[in-house]
């Protein structure tokens, strides 16, 4: 008996494991996203322009990068909800996950390429509905 509940045991960590996994690489990579792109938005801009060394006083990154950056900001606060509280976390990863999948299209269509809408759906709303559902999957079998 008590095999099988230090083998269940282990299948809960290691589902708790997976979807703190994939929901921390998640959100870290869209916080990476948003601060690369913010910077390199910033530094083309001043590019662009007539003198660089003129203008890196008017250098603006801070504005720039916590606009980019506040959707994977987002993100790793939901996964620090889900690390504390993995039911409520879990349902609002799913959460997230489904305003992806149903926004982003809509918001999208005709704009963007079928290609890149999936690549985004893939990348932006799948992890957090796979976490999710591993976190809220991992709570009920450690409740038996």
């Amino acid at each position: 008996m008590a095999s099988v509940n230090h083998a269940a045991s282990q299948k809960v960590g290691r589902m708790r494991f997976a979807a703190r996994f994939l929901a921390l690489l998640w959100a870290g990579w869209w916080v990476f996203f948003g601060l690369a792109s913010g910077f390199g938005e910033e530094i083309t801009r001043l590019l662009r322009s007539y003198t660089l060394l003129q203008n890196l006083s008017d250098l603006r990154v801070g504005p720039v990068l916590l606009h980019a950056a506040w959707p994977g900001l987002v993100f790793l606060l939901s996964v620090a909800v889900a690390w504390r509280w993995e039911t409520i976390g879990g349902a609002l990863l799913i959460f997230e996950g489904l305003l992806v999948l149903v926004g982003y299209p809509l918001m999208t269509y005709r704009r963007m390429l079928p290609a890149t809408i999936l690549f985004v759906l893939l990348t932006m709303a799948l992890p957090p509905l796979v976490a999710g559902a591993l976190l809220l999957a991992s709570r009920r079998a450690s409740s038996r």
